[in-house]
């Protein structure tokens, strides 16, 4: 009963907070970078990217960014710190293999906002836990 308890809590500020996340922060995020960078990349090469794709009914860049914040807290919590690192890696290793310039300031935010968002919720689910007495 009480890991149901648990998995409920996480569910809840996980997804309580990707609605929250996607639809604030990220979004004033991608407004800021389309207008000046992306959106002038576009019209150069007149081609749609890989964040105009749908997955799940949601954009292929925002179910990457859910995954990749719901996989660094399952990890954490998990007692898996070194996850920090392997993303790090990943995400170095994919903008390196895509061959365009990569636009340092977006993809920096962007990691960075997952990786703060990502141990927000992990101290979220440590704090109410605890604070519950589900420990």
């Amino acid at each position: 009963m009480i890991l149901l308890s648990k998995i409920l809590v996480f569910v809840l500020i996980f997804v309580l907070g990707e609605f929250i996340f996607n639809f604030t922060w990220f979004k004033y995020l991608k407004n800021y970078f389309e207008k000046s960078v992306i959106a002038q990349e576009k019209e150069i090469n007149n081609e749609n990217t890989h964040a105009d794709k749908k997955f799940l009914l949601l954009n292929i860049s925002t179910f990457k960014g859910i995954m990749e914040r719901f996989i660094i807290t399952v990890f954490l919590i998990s007692n898996f710190p070194p996850i920090l690192i392997v993303f790090g890696t990943l995400k170095l290793g994919t903008r390196i293999s895509e061959h365009k310039e990569i636009k340092n300031d977006y993809f920096l935010i962007g990691n960075l906002s997952t990786i703060l968002i990502s141990i927000f919720y992990f101290y979220a689910f440590k704090h109410f836990c605890i604070f519950k007495n589900f420990v």
